[in-house]
């Protein structure tokens, strides 16, 4: 757990990172959570997961809308979500649920500006998809060979056509 919280430290530094005491109670709030390879990850309504290491994929109706790798955030939003998250590989996560998270923010009030700035980085990085998407369909597989080599031997083809929006055939003739 302790590589993991190095990792979760060193991501929340850009933002201004937080004071020793923050720090300590923030840690003994996190739950280390592990999950094995083509496991659903069960979530609840407002928890946070810090991806220390693994693969994890989002999908909503069949549709595969974000990879999530090591040294990234999940956040589960407040309102229904009928999103699931599937790992790909063995993911070791960091979990701060909801009701940690309020005693955090009431204890120190401040930091819901770093939530805040965590919240946009994460918003930044599912947009990513939609960046992908307006490319045509050439550029979308060579972008997406680009950015996720790593996951090409844990994705089935079809998953990989939904979150390229192209299909199958296609993906097969052009990959």
């Amino acid at each position: 757990m302790k590589e993991s919280l190095l990792h979760l430290h060193q991501l929340l530094m850009p933002f201004g990172g937080l004071t020793t005491e923050e720090w300590a109670y923030l840690t003994n709030r996190l739950q280390k959570v592990i999950y094995h390879k083509n496991e659903r990850i069960v979530k609840s309504q407002g928890d946070i997961y810090f991806v220390h290491s693994g693969i994890i994929m989002e999908q909503e109706e069949q549709e595969t809308n974000r990879i999530v790798k090591s040294n990234q955030l999940i956040f589960i939003p407040i309102t229904r979500n009928y999103a699931q998250l599937y790992t790909l590989t063995f993911c070791q996560l960091l979990l701060l649920d909801r009701k940690d998270l309020y005693h955090i923010l009431a204890r120190y009030p401040h930091t819901l500006v770093l939530y805040d700035q965590l919240l946009q980085k994460s918003s930044e990085e599912d947009a990513d998809r939609l960046h992908l998407l307006k490319r045509d369909k050439k550029s979308r597989i060579t972008i997406f060979k680009a950015n996720h080599r790593d996951v090409l031997p844990y994705m089935a083809r079809k998953d990989i056509a939904s979150y390229l929006c192209i299909s199958e055939e296609y993906l097969r003739k052009n990959f």
